[in-house]
């Protein structure tokens, strides 16, 4: 899968974002905000689990330390809300989150808030477009008995935060951050390869936990499937 990464600064006016192949495979740009070089690499670069690296700069490429730097995701497709990730410190101008952010495939904008004892505060809009991983592979029938499994396992295991109609407002699911996702807007736009997934590995930095250990796969496969059956794209 593909990611297209562009950057637009906000609150000054910069050249064009420069874009380039990381090293790690995923995708970098970076552009200069109040006098900030702000460098976004992002890998592997799909919907799912992502590792955000941020890179800040000075304008003679030394490293920038900062108070603090956050990350706001916002779905530009659909209103989700949008989700907030603080970042850990690393090497000096490093900062890094990992994690489920990216949920969908569609554009998105990634904003950088860099917080700076010295010197004003920056931020940069960075715009993933990323596109649907598809239904690639194998993918069991969904019988009527396959559903029926999926549905005691989702009373089960996932109705205490998605909820029992899916909309994320399941007791266990209070207080959450980021919030449990509605499953009615997102189930529609994933593929079933990329469901499973999702149930098997869990998403870091969520209380989404990995299920692959505890389940088998025909019951990881059987959720996907009442997944699919259940959860609709809401009509405007």
């Amino acid at each position: 899968m593909t990611l297209v990464l562009l950057a637009t600064g906000v609150l000054t006016a910069v050249p064009p974002p420069q874009r380039a192949v990381g090293q790690d495979g995923g995708l970098s740009s970076r552009l200069e905000v109040e006098g900030v070089r702000i460098a976004l690499l992002v890998s592997p670069g799909q919907v799912g689990v992502n590792r955000f690296l941020v890179t800040l700069a000075d304008g003679d490429g030394r490293p920038l330390p900062a108070e603090r730097v956050l990350l706001g995701f916002d779905y530009q497709e659909q209103d989700l809300g949008g989700s907030t990730a603080s970042t850990t410190a690393g090497a000096p101008g490093r900062f890094e989150a990992v994690g489920g952010f990216v949920g969908l495939p569609g554009t998105w904008n990634v904003r950088v808030a860099v917080g700076r004892t010295a010197g004003p505060d920056a931020e940069a809009v960075f715009k993933l477009s990323v596109p649907d991983a598809g239904r690639p592979g194998l993918i069991p029938a969904p019988t009527g008995a396959a559903v029926d499994a999926g549905r005691r396992l989702y009373g089960q295991l996932c109705a205490r935060c998605h909820g029992v109609t899916g909309f994320g407002d399941g007791p266990d699911g209070v207080g959450l951050k980021p919030p449990p996702l509605n499953l009615n807007a997102h189930v529609p736009f994933h593929g079933d390869q990329q469901l499973y997934r999702f149930i098997a590995d869990g998403l870091p930095g969520t209380a989404m936990v990995p299920w692959k250990n505890t389940l088998r796969e025909d019951e990881i496969w059987a959720l996907v499937h009442y997944l699919r059956a259940t959860f609709k794209e809401q009509e405007q």
